[in-house]
């Protein structure tokens, strides 16, 4: 690779909501890493695991389920912002 993602580094800025996945069969990114991660995250946070399921496979209904969950749970305002910035599930 020829650009650093330093996401450990970039984790400890952001205080606000994360609903982070990984599936357990990801061969790019391990999913210790990902649990790593989401360790160093101070806000509010939730971790899903997506069994059988690889970097770039579709998402699960499972996952869609724990997202529309999440973004229901989050605040007009904070939904209106991942709105501004593209979020195409809203």
């Amino acid at each position: 690779m020829t650009q650093r993602f330093d996401s450990l580094a970039k984790i400890e800025r952001y205080h606000g909501p994360l609903l982070q996945s990984h599936g357990d069969a990801d061969t790019v990114i391990p999913l210790e890493l990902g649990q790593r991660l989401h360790q160093r995250h101070a806000g509010p946070k939730q971790f899903i695991t997506i069994p059988d399921t690889g970097h770039l496979d579709a998402d699960s209904e499972e996952y869609q389920v724990v997202l529309s969950e999440f973004l229901s749970h989050l605040e007009p305002t904070a939904q209106q912002s991942l709105t501004r910035r593209g979020c195409d599930f809203l």
